[in-house]
């Protein structure tokens, strides 16, 4: 089974036990230890739980005004299916004679079995599709809408399904639009997005010069051996492989996970005592400790990951050898 460790961004706050007196210079004076050639040792210092971000879409410029409805035409665009979802897509087109903003979610109403005008019972929490993001839209562009619906055949034995025609959509700047568009709520799915324009591709962005996300991480060993019940000790190289100096001030802090079975997580700051600054082509190796569960059965494999706490990483990872 693959295994990634997502866990990432931004340097942390220092706590006291990183010094406040702490410099940006590691070199050592004369009979000092070359603390560079050395492995840190580990230091127990507990920090806050990380969570890495998940980078989204570029946004598109939003200063119109909320588009209205005599500004706008509604019309069925391109459909769509996948696992038992179903897209009705509607467009919206800008017949208007200026731009306007097309977000936030409309207002949707349509003709019930009974011949009665009632708001769709919809869920605005997205759907299952490529679901818009605000935008401006130009005289002549148009945006979209999308409903999710599900087939009546996924779930056999449920009531029927509950249709709506005539739909018309009463948009956040003001206004209602009329379309002879149906919708249907199946299974009980009937979810909407918000409108907007299609988001453009995600690009990740890229580490700056001399930042910590530059630094690359090894694990030095593997695998490694450790009884239920004992600590896993575990050396990581951080490498600096560029020709910028990396600072680690304030002191970083990273994240480890251990997972025999059931993930252990633990988040700790790294031992910033003697080195605050990894220099150019130099690689400094660090000590990490994680206790083993005593229950652990011997004989397993327990999967092992590291990561700094920043946006980019670096991420390291292995396997623990459980024994008696």
């Amino acid at each position: 089974m693959r295994w990634r460790l997502l866990v990432a961004l931004a340097l942390v706050t220092v706590t006291a036990g990183c010094g406040a007196a702490q410099r940006l210079a590691s070199s050592p004076s004369p009979g000092a230890p070359d603390w560079l050639s050395q492995i840190q040792p580990f230091v127990n210092r507990p920090a806050p739980s990380y969570t890495r971000p998940i980078p989204g879409p570029s946004p598109y410029p939003t200063l119109a005004p909320l588009c209205q409805a005599f500004q706008l035409r509604a019309v069925q665009g391109r459909g769509g299916v996948g696992l038992g979802n179903i897209l009705l897509r509607v467009d919206f087109i800008n017949v208007g004679r200026v731009p306007c903003q097309l977000s936030g979610t409309p207002r949707v109403e349509g003709t019930d079995a009974a011949g009665r005008v009632v708001a769709l019972p919809v869920t605005s929490n997205g759907t299952y599709f490529i679901d818009p993001i605000p935008a401006d839209v130009a005289p002549g562009e148009s945006g979209y809408l999308n409903i999710g619906m599900t087939n009546e055949g996924n779930c056999p034995g449920a009531p029927p399904a509950a249709e709506y025609t005539n739909l018309r959509f009463g948009l956040p700047g003001g206004g209602w639009i009329a379309t002879n568009l149906t919708a249907y709520k199946a299974c009980g799915v009937l979810d909407i997005s918000g409108l907007g324009k299609e988001p453009g591709p995600i690009v990740e962005p890229t580490p700056s010069p001399g930042s910590l996300g530059t630094l690359g991480a090894t694990p030095e060993g593997f695998p490694y051996t450790t009884p239920a019940g004992g600590k896993a000790h575990v050396v990581i190289s951080l490498a600096n492989n560029t020709g910028v100096a990396v600072s680690l001030w304030p002191c970083p802090s990273y994240t480890v996970i251990i997972n025999p079975g059931t993930p252990i997580v633990q988040s700790l700051y790294l031992n910033c005592d003697h080195v605050t600054v990894i220099p150019p082509r130099t690689a400094v190796r660090y000590a990490i400790e994680l206790a083993i569960p005593g229950d652990v059965a011997p004989g397993r494999y327990a999967k092992f990951g590291w990561s700094l706490n920043t946006e980019f990483g670096p991420y390291s990872g292995g396997a623990i050898e459980i024994t008696q």
